[in-house]
């Protein structure tokens, strides 16, 4: 199975060793990005939805995960995006 990776950025050091301890304790893969990020391997969707909980537990803000489909849109869109998005003139 594929790993999914989720991104958690928390508001200081406290938060992020607490939410740690509670992922280590439930057997999560996890890496600590500097300063106040972490990086949460998963598999499935029930482990996504435990991760998000413990995160926001310690009240930690999780990303949203990009799908392919969405990578794929954004790489379709973005040469034409001045032309679908044009700027606001003042």
């Amino acid at each position: 199975m594929t790993k999914k990776k989720i991104e958690a950025v928390f508001g200081n050091d406290y938060a992020i060793e607490k939410a740690e301890e509670k992922l280590k304790a439930e057997g999560f893969i996890f890496k600590r990005k500097i300063p106040i990020r972490l990086e949460i391997f998963v598999n499935n969707k029930e482990e996504i939805e435990r991760a998000i909980k413990i995160v926001r537990e310690n009240f930690g803000y999780v990303e949203e995960i990009e799908t392919l489909r969405k990578k794929i849109i954004r790489k379709i869109i973005s040469p034409f995006k001045s032309l679908i998005f044009p700027k606001k003139k003042k």
